[in-house]
């Protein structure tokens, strides 16, 4: 089991495949973008996050988090290796690293909703309840920039 969500347990498979280091998965469709905060003093800063891009199954891009410089998002449950499928009410299927990132970065002190995604997550309820858990593996966190 592990803590943070509200409303019962939460449990956890591993977290999804990273890129391998070959020249189809190398410079172009891996990068690395960085939500930390660019500065103090009013400019914009990000959610503490560092994001990788892997291509999906599709075709298209996923986004990972790759890292976490924020103890308030792991204390929310965010983890290496989540998948962000929305930012705020914006679905950020296929969306590459870089346009992930412009949109966690914002003013101080200014909320993100982030849906994430994470390989075997399930969410149970009330337990001794029939049909109490969700096991499509997304979960929702709002974070403070």
């Amino acid at each position: 089991p592990d803590g943070g969500f509200e409303g019962g347990a939460v449990y956890k498979a591993a977290p999804p495949p990273r890129a391998e280091s070959e020249s189809a998965a190398s410079s172009s469709s891996l990068r690395r973008a960085s939500t930390a905060s660019r500065s103090a003093g009013g400019r914009p800063t990000g959610v503490g996050l560092m994001l990788m891009q892997n291509a999906s199954p599709d075709g298209g891009f996923e986004v990972y988090i790759d890292s976490i410089q924020n103890r308030a998002a792991q204390d929310q449950g965010v983890r290496v290796g989540d998948v962000v499928r929305w930012v705020d009410s914006r679905d950020v299927t296929n969306h590459r690293a870089f346009e992930v990132r412009s949109l966690l970065i914002g003013k101080v002190g200014s909320q993100v909703h982030l849906t994430l995604q994470r390989a075997g997550l399930c969410i149970c309820g009330t337990p001794g309840k029939e049909g109490a858990c969700r096991c499509q593996g997304m979960f929702e966190v709002i974070l403070t920039r």
